[in-house]
């Protein structure tokens, strides 16, 4: 009765994976997390949950996927939305002129994606600081390890990452403090350089407000979009099981190990058939 489709994908490092959309358990997991759960969390446990397979050895731990690239956790983030729900998406922003709510529809394959073969080996960086001087660096791509350490930290996000991937900086064990030592436009060259060549999955796009007529550009924060768009409120989802459990006579386990897809086709069904007896 489970139903659950698996599905085979590239990741944007290259590497291989399998997924599964999500399961009604899952969704009811979602409902039911302590609120303010770091996102890297809840992208590591939900992941760990509905990645089969990662370069073809099952995922049967959280430890799997949270040493996945930032990119890679994304993408199968963004895929695992689109496996449950579909590839479309609406969504309402803000316009940050005027106040104006703006109407937002896009497609899962419209999320640029640029694709690298990478992985989490070390690197090495040189970069001049503004007084000339040659400032080495040792660093690795960012990974879910490293987002969830970062969440941890007391500090701007962007500089908790970064000193979440520097390993090294002129051969001394990195940390906050030996980065916040450096100049500005320093850790910004460290920061490029990473984004050079570390795959990438970004969800962003230029606007025009209908109301004031003024152009600006939305970034989404990826994750917590996709996350927020994916939960479904307790409420909601108990309604749907006593329906099935009602009509079908299914238990509680049975009727969320279904896919939300499945579900939803089940309750159709009912309520076209309480609207042919006039009782909808």
């Amino acid at each position: 009765m489970t139903l659950l489709t698996e599905q085979a994908l590239e990741l944007p490092s290259g590497i291989g994976a399998e997924l599964r959309p999500l399961s009604g358990a899952d969704e009811d997991w979602l409902c039911a997390l302590e609120p303010g759960t770091p996102t890297a969390v809840v992208v590591t446990r939900l992941l760990a949950r509905c990645t089969v397979k990662v370069c073809g050895a099952e995922v049967d731990d959280v430890a799997r996927v949270r040493d996945l690239l930032v990119a890679d956790r994304d993408y199968l983030l963004l895929s695992l939305r689109a496996l449950t729900f579909g590839n479309h998406f609406d969504a309402v922003l803000e316009c940050p002129y005027c106040s104006e709510k703006l109407d937002v529809s896009f497609e899962a394959s419209d999320v640029p994606v640029t694709a690298r073969r990478a992985d989490g080996s070390r690197h090495k960086l040189e970069v001049a600081d503004t007084g000339a001087r040659k400032v080495r660096i040792a660093f690795h791509l960012p990974r879910g390890t490293d987002q969830e350490l970062a969440a941890q930290m007391d500090v701007e996000p962007e500089l908790a990452m970064l000193a979440a991937c520097v390993e090294e900086v002129n051969g001394k064990p990195a940390g906050i403090e030996l980065l916040k030592a450096l100049d500005s436009a320093t850790v910004m060259r460290i920061d490029e350089a990473i984004e050079g060549i570390a795959p990438a999955v970004d969800l962003a796009m230029d606007l025009t407000c209908a109301e004031c007529g003024r152009e600006f550009p939305a970034d989404f924060a990826l994750a917590p979009f996709l996350l927020q768009d994916m939960r479904l409120s307790s409420d909601q989802l108990l309604r749907e099981v006593h329906a099935l459990a009602y009509h079908y006579h299914w238990s509680e386990s049975d009727i969320l190990r279904l896919a939300r897809l499945r579900r939803r086709a089940y309750l159709e069904l009912i309520s076209a058939e309480l609207r042919s007896q006039g009782e909808a």
